[in-house]
């Protein structure tokens, strides 16, 4: 089983399998798809946001040179108990409660919307809204596509259910 955030914000348990390609990849987005990310599902405040995303983006990247709001061994050495940057992909989620500026909290809100699995190409036909949104479609677009997957019922997951084959056809 597991929980999401429904239409309506509220948290539903589901069960079965959970495509990963609906999720947005951590070693593969860009700062601002991140930061929409954790603002919309943490509710983090803009800055709270851009610290996380420019940290992630430098604990996955090899050099050594911090972002503007992110973070390298320079930042994780001089914590009471130091670690240096992995300057690689993460291989797990938890990996992100080593990030400067994640918490238990953030993480808990996040994660499910997360993956370190596949290509970083989000699948259209089972993204929530969270994620579409993130990737930069508005409210009103973001419904349109959940309600075409969901066809004439208005439910996932029954036989009636409508598949974009190509982006063109959104």
């Amino acid at each position: 089983s597991y929980k999401l955030l429904n239409d309506d914000g509220a948290e539903e348990t589901r069960y079965g399998l959970v495509d990963e390609a609906g999720k947005i990849n951590i070693n593969k987005a860009a700062a601002d798809v991140l930061e929409q990310l954790f603002e919309l599902t943490a509710q983090t405040t803009s800055q709270t946001a851009s610290d996380i995303a420019d940290s992630i983006l430098d604990w996955v990247d090899e050099d050594s040179d911090p972002r503007t709001n992110g973070a390298e061994d320079g930042y994780y050495e001089g914590l009471a108990q130091a670690y240096s940057c992995k300057d690689a992909k993460f291989q797990i989620l938890e990996e992100l409660l080593l990030v400067k500026g994640m918490t238990q909290d953030i993480f808990d809100k996040v994660n499910a919307y997360l993956t370190v699995y596949g290509n970083g190409q989000v699948n259209l036909n089972t993204a929530g809204k969270y994620v579409l949104k993130a990737l930069g479609m508005d409210d009103t677009l973001a419904d349109k596509v959940i309600r075409y997957r969901r066809g004439n019922d208005s439910q996932e997951a029954t036989s009636d259910d409508n598949i974009f084959e190509s982006v063109e056809t959104v």
